[in-house]
């Protein structure tokens, strides 16, 4: 498991996962868990959006599940 520093300027987070990612290269396999939908285009179809007022539920552990496998 691994956590982005907070977004600071002008970095979107999508910009800041991609920074991580580059410096962790033994990561292979992930999923982006965020409430907000600034990930770069190529990080699409590993974000799942989780609504900041409900919290994760059993459809985004769901659609996580998939991703991964």
């Amino acid at each position: 498991m691994g956590k982005t520093k907070d977004t600071v300027g002008d970095e979107s987070r999508g910009e800041e996962i991609d920074h991580y990612l580059k410096k962790n290269k033994d990561v292979t396999s992930y999923v982006i868990l965020d409430d907000d939908v600034d990930m770069l285009p190529c990080q699409m179809e590993r974000f799942v959006w989780v609504d900041p007022h409900i919290g994760l539920t059993h459809k985004e552990v769901y659609e996580c599940l998939n991703i991964l496998s």
